[in-house]
């Protein structure tokens, strides 16, 4: 095994978690290699010292805050039942709602429509309009021998 394998199952090999092939391996790489043993004694030492059984306990200050938020929150539980927790997430959605629906319907009002369903799109002075509003220089007459030109040759015999 590699140096960089055996490191990563310094862990498992502390806690007697492996299989005894592997802590047998391991074990020989040890007692072959003094960098992984140099390494392998400072992590035991660092997580021996880290697991003390020295426990620190919150002051009391911090207990007595603790407890009245509960109490406060379970107070005011029963206050708003059921839908009106969620009211103010529902006013807020239903504006947003309402003013996306209002932005689209002031821009189809103020937009210029030059075309309605009414009107006939194959009315030369209605594509001359349009043309003219939209700026579009795509209703120009079909180049010589192109396809289009073909097409409107034939549809008009």
């Amino acid at each position: 095994m590699k140096c960089w394998q055996i490191e990563k199952l310094f862990l498992l090999y502390m806690d007697d978690e492996l299989s005894s092939k592997l802590r047998e391996q391991i074990q020989s790489h040890l007692n072959q290699c003094k960098k992984c043993e140099l390494n392998f004694s400072a992590f035991r030492s660092f997580i021996s010292s880290s697991s003390t059984d020295d426990t620190v306990s919150a002051p009391q200050f911090l207990w007595e805050k603790l407890y009245h938020r509960i109490e406060r929150h379970e107070n005011r539980r029963g206050q708003f039942p059921g839908f009106l927790e969620f009211l103010p997430r529902v006013v807020a959605a239903a504006a947003i709602v309402i003013i996306m629906v209002a932005a689209f319907m002031l821009g189809v009002y103020l937009g210029d429509y030059p075309i309605t369903l009414s009107e006939n799109i194959e009315d030369p002075t209605v594509v001359t309009k349009l043309a003219e509003e939209t700026l579009i220089d795509s209703f120009d007459d079909f180049p010589p021998l192109s396809l289009g030109d073909l097409y409107l040759s034939l549809k008009n015999e």
